[in-house]
């Protein structure tokens, strides 16, 4: 991963990226690819700032975004936060369609505090649990949560499920 070129697209005021968050994620994703040997990965970014993000993807990682999700198959599926049925719908519709990596953010901002509009939270719950209780569609692959205690501001945090 291009360290100088995230750094830089950090900085750009229309990012609003925690940081710390992004990058360890960006360096799981880039691992992935280099083990799979996928040079091109095909990326949905679904959710706020769409564009913006997807760039961030094409920049870093040599990303193409997902055309026809009938005829692609997805190795990068990233859902933004927002409200739960956003969330629960772009997840229904385009994780079957994914080969790799799917991303939920904005897992832990405001986890405590029952706000509207921030509930990805919920749906990162109910699929970890769901997988717990014995459902198999996501028996194969790892989950894992990015989140850096934040002292002041809006808790963040991405919730990672890697196809093993």
């Amino acid at each position: 991963m291009n360290l100088t070129t995230f750094n830089r697209l950090m900085k750009e005021t229309d990012m609003k990226c925690h940081p710390p968050e992004w990058k360890m994620f960006l360096e799981i994703c880039d691992l992935y690819l280099k083990r799979n040997k996928i040079k091109n990965p095909v990326v949905a970014h679904l959710g706020p700032k769409e564009d913006r993000r997807f760039d961030l993807f094409k920049q870093i990682l040599n990303a193409k975004r997902v055309k026809d999700i009938h005829n692609e198959t997805i190795n990068i599926l990233s859902i933004g936060g927002g409200y739960y049925k956003d969330v629960l719908r772009n997840f229904r519709v385009y994780a079957p369609h994914c080969n790799g990596i799917i991303a939920i953010h904005d897992i832990e901002s405001c986890r405590y505090k029952n706000r509207e509009g921030a509930q990805s939270h919920q749906v990162w719950d109910e699929i970890k649990i769901a997988t717990a209780c014995g459902e198999t569609r996501f028996e194969n692959f790892l989950f894992l949560a990015i989140h850096r205690k934040r002292i002041r501001g809006n808790q963040r945090g991405i919730g990672v499920i890697i196809k093993q």
